[in-house]
């Protein structure tokens, strides 16, 4: 996806019900998608077919977001994120947004309006990302978070052979070192909480690529030996960029002084644009502070009942001094998913209908941008 953000594109859901279908079937293509949707929704041609426009010139700039959306005719490309692509995609948003803005002004029915409202919001959310904040500059995450991710959609799901899948991976993994080289180009004075995330990304991804996806790839080639040979020599450039990459952030985190925040006016413009909030800041201020509040007593009454007697902060320290350490924090998980299941079946509150599992699991060290 474009750097400084990772979410999904939904526009209604007839189209979100085809992509899902379209996922495990190579010969499907976004703008066929976009057609069937279309003629199915009684749209307005020529919105449908900026619709087409729109989604192909996504997934040309974002192949990893293509192959999430099930088009894998993108799934041997990775993104190119060097300045003169940047501003050439600038230029493309602002081009698309003006062809949205003339189909726009006749009266759209009431499924397209929904449809073009929701892609509105994404040109203009990307356009802030990329123009106004340009966050290209400021986010090496989006660099070292990208090669992960863009190989494990090919790796967990079972679209095509693993043998396809990793020539797939092979030929997207040749890419990675240029992404990896355009960050140092592109990076100019981060902020520090920026920079460390990043480092440790790209320390974590050092061993990814190591050991979880070689472990794959020799998996996926079987018997075909020059397959192997042709991955590792790729995946050994990769971990290589990867170390690079990683030395070069830790170099970095001294110098990084930037600021991540991003002001009132873009603040408010990013909830219009990703969530359609239109709600004046002082007012979300003074509701947020309102469920604070109301949290805050909540916890106090809470306290009480778990530790009577005792302060709020006491309370919370009993707590802690139940935690799992950190080798049984995986397996405490999974006991605790099984607990609550067994619950809900002693109890009779809902019906489980199936004997599988969730998987529990570490998160990968590609996807580890602030969780905990």
């Amino acid at each position: 996806m474009r750097p400084g953000l990772y979410r999904s594109l939904i526009v209604s859901l007839p189209f979100a019900v085809l992509a899902c279908a379209a996922t495990d079937k190579n010969s499907s293509t976004a703008s066929s998608t976009a057609a069937i949707a279309s003629s199915a929704s009684g749209s307005n041609p020529i919105f449908a077919a900026f619709v087409d426009t729109y989604f192909d010139s996504l997934y040309a700039f974002t192949p990893s977001q293509g192959t999430a959306a099930g088009f894998h005719q993108y799934d041997s490309k990775v993104e190119d994120y060097s300045a003169a692509t940047m501003q050439r995609r600038i230029a493309t948003l602002h081009w698309l947004q003006g062809q949205l803005d003339s189909i726009r002004t006749p009266q759209l029915a009431l499924d397209d309006s929904i449809d073009a409202a929701i892609i509105d919001g994404n040109i203009k959310s990307e356009l802030q990302d990329e123009e106004t904040l340009a966050n290209w500059k400021k986010n090496p995450m989006s660099y070292v978070g990208l090669p992960g991710n863009a190989v494990d959609l090919l790796m967990k799901r079972n679209f095509a052979s693993p043998a396809d899948r990793l020539k797939a991976v092979t030929a997207r993994l040749r890419g990675v070192p240029a992404v990896l080289n355009e960050m140092r180009i592109n990076i100019v004075n981060p902020p520090k909480e920026f920079t460390d995330l990043s480092w440790r990304i790209a320390s974590g991804s050092v061993g990814f690529f190591k050991n979880d996806v070689a472990t794959w790839a020799k998996g996926a080639a079987g018997s075909d030996s020059a397959a192997l040979r042709n991955f590792t020599s790729v995946n050994d450039s990769v971990v290589s960029a990867m170390q690079g990459a990683s030395n070069w952030l830790k170099t970095m985190i001294p110098k990084s002084h930037g600021a991540y925040a991003i002001g009132a006016k873009n603040f408010a413009d990013k909830l219009l644009y990703d969530e359609m909030v239109d709600i004046p800041l002082p007012r979300l201020l003074q509701l947020g502070e309102a469920n604070l509040d109301k949290d805050y007593k909540d916890f106090v009454a809470t306290a009480q009942l778990v530790a009577p007697g005792k302060t709020p902060a006491q309370a919370m320290a009993t707590l802690e001094d139940e935690h799992p350490t950190a080798a049984d924090l995986i397996p405490s998980g999974k006991r605790t998913i099984d607990g609550i299941r067994q619950y809900l079946i002693d109890h009779k509150i809902i019906d489980i209908p199936s004997e599988v599992r969730p998987t529990v699991t570490e998160t990968p060290p590609y996807a580890r941008s602030g969780s905990f």
